[in-house]
């Protein structure tokens, strides 16, 4: 699915992926989200917040 980590995606794209509730909902992480980084075709991340278990 997202295997170039130098592509451009457009919006649609993630969007038909993850469908556009998924997106809705990243979009409140934004923020909160450091250290983006790609290995092989995973991308990773960490994310501030209360949850006690990564999902």
């Amino acid at each position: 699915m997202l295997s170039n980590p130098c592509a451009n995606y457009r919006e649609e794209q993630i969007e038909d992926w993850l469908r556009a509730a998924a997106v809705d909902r990243g979009r409140e992480y934004i923020r909160a989200v450091s250290e983006l980084m790609w290995r092989r075709n995973e991308l990773s991340g960490k994310v501030r917040g209360s949850a006690g278990q990564i999902y």
